[in-house]
């Protein structure tokens, strides 16, 4: 079972890393 700060830290690092990407291309279209 994953520690709710382990869960934090990639569920962070996923969507700054997705922002990233999307912004590079695009307006924010998942939002």
């Amino acid at each position: 079972m994953f520690k709710k700060t382990t869960l934090a830290l990639a569920v962070s690092g996923l969507l700054e890393g997705v922002q990233n990407s999307v912004s590079a291309n695009q307006p924010y279209r998942l939002m």
